[in-house]
């Protein structure tokens, strides 16, 4: 059965899905959760002598209250993340139920020898770099340095904002109704789905983070890729 066939069962599946919950008060929620999403990911702000938006804002104030604290907190993460992936690594080998019975656990911590070394050299670099520990070109402002304190707090505030917020942009039908309005647009000119036009958008008006993150969530719930076949 090829893709353009399971999308026609799809439609009819979804046509027969019972939608008495579609009342017209949750019509209006839907609509004003949606316009608060475009307005915070989509909608140009002058802010400081300069164009962003709503998220931006947001995650500069955070960045700006927060910014002595991040490179410790991150590098804490790091830290956690290789301890969290051990452990889990060895439960799952001892067949232990709280590693195989948790979906959230195992995609989080469960990761390849590949990501688990990377995640191992991230923690011993972090660590370097904050004290100022080993060899002085692994911690020195022209390379860790940049990471941990000038890279790092900018991407953890958007990825922290952005991922909070972005439910409001994909989940309330703003995506799939701007995505049915330019289709005649995005697929002659870029190969893409009119979903994409979210991406696209999203990091022309604010962030490349931002388009990561969408791009990277409507990937794994087989949007995106789906869609490129019809």
């Amino acid at each position: 059965m090829n893709v353009v066939q399971k999308e026609i069962e799809k439609s009819n599946d979804l046509e027969k899905e019972d939608l008495s919950f579609w009342t017209p008060s949750n019509q209006w929620k839907s609509f004003i959760v949606s316009l608060t999403g475009l307005f915070l990911f989509l909608v140009p702000i002058p802010y400081q002598g300069q164009w962003t938006i709503g998220i931006g804002i947001i995650a500069e104030f955070l960045q700006n209250k927060f910014e002595v604290y991040l490179p410790t907190f991150m590098t804490g993460v790091l830290i956690l993340s290789v301890l969290g992936t051990t452990v889990m690594k060895v439960g799952l080998r001892y067949q232990k139920q709280w590693a195989t019975n948790s979906k959230f656990l195992r995609e989080l911590l469960d990761v390849n020898w590949f990501w688990g070394i990377f995640r191992i050299l991230g923690a011993v670099f972090a660590v370097m770099t904050l004290y100022e520990l080993g060899p002085k070109f692994i911690w020195t402002g022209a390379t860790g340095g940049t990471v941990l304190f000038d890279l790092i707090p900018v991407l953890t505030t958007w990825f922290l904002i952005a991922g909070f917020l972005m439910p409001l942009l994909l989940n309330f039908g703003l995506m799939e109704f701007i995505g049915t309005v330019v289709r005649g647009v995005m697929r002659p000119l870029f190969k893409l789905p009119g979903r994409s036009s979210i991406d696209a958008l999203a990091s022309w008006m604010g962030s490349g983070t931002v388009g990561v993150l969408i791009t990277t969530q409507q990937y794994r719930v087989d949007f995106i890729q789906n869609a490129k076949h019809l």
